[in-house]
């Protein structure tokens, strides 16, 4: 049986590469299925050629067009914006992307960011850098406070939201959540202390002393933190958008 030939575009020295070489090279069924070649777009042409399937952060046009034998294209990257030009919906080929993967590393650089602020730390450090010493009266200026007890709010729960939910409960915070279908989830273990539709958004603003937006881009989402819906928010929370732009 002949093997499907993959074309994967970044650099056979890469750390993608690498770990990507070695979870083949681990996966029986993989390795006696596929065949792998790795190269910069740059070079591509060639193997693009040949190649049933792309794996790529995003396919040059003059690639596409090289490819006549392209079944399936496996985005690694979660969002299509911008990545989805004609030429590719006038072909009958399969297009995926990596929804969710991102979920974990995400919430935890929001996580971090919630802990610099209410602990004080871009202060704190701005002031070991100038050689000062000093304590401030609030967040902002340096106090150190805790999570515990302070309400997230989460806008968006897909895979991001879910992963910063139980983060945040781990952190003894009071978590809610803002969704397009409240009874709709992806990991039913995920528990918050309230989730309402998007009728619910004011609502949330006003109770959260952190609000973290992981919304799809979509008609329905484009423009909905205006200057009417940030005066919703509590004075002094913080704002950390990982949506799409």
């Amino acid at each position: 049986m002949s093997r499907i030939e993959v074309l994967a575009l970044m650099s056979l020295e890469s750390e993608d590469a690498r770990t990507l070489r070695a979870q083949v090279a681990s996966d029986a069924f993989l390795a006696e299925r596929y065949h792998f070649t790795f190269s910069e777009p740059a070079g591509a042409a060639q193997a693009a050629a040949q190649a049933e399937v792309i794996v790529c952060g995003g396919l040059p046009e003059e690639l596409l067009a090289a490819a006549p034998k392209l079944k399936w294209i496996a985005y690694w990257s979660a969002g299509l914006d911008g990545k989805i030009p004609p030429e590719l919906r006038a072909r009958p080929i399969r297009v995926t992307n990596a929804s969710g993967v991102h979920g974990p590393n995400i919430a935890e650089h929001v996580l971090a960011w919630m802990l610099m602020f209410t602990r004080g730390m871009h202060i704190h450090l701005r002031a070991q850098w100038d050689g000062k010493w000093g304590h401030g009266s609030d967040r902002r200026t340096g106090l150190a406070d805790e999570l515990a007890g302070q309400t997230l709010g989460i806008v968006g729960l897909g895979r991001i939201g879910e992963a910063l939910a139980i983060r945040a409960r781990a952190m003894e915070m009071r978590v809610l959540g803002v969704k397009r279908d409240p009874n709709a989830h992806y990991d039913t273990r995920v528990l918050l202390d309230a989730v309402y539709g998007l009728e619910g958004l004011p609502r949330l603003l006003s109770e959260s002393d952190h609000v973290c937006v992981a919304l799809p881009a979509t008609p329905e989402t484009q423009h909905l933190f205006d200057r009417e819906m940030l005066a919703h928010m509590k004075h002094g929370a913080f704002l950390y958008n990982v949506g799409r732009g």
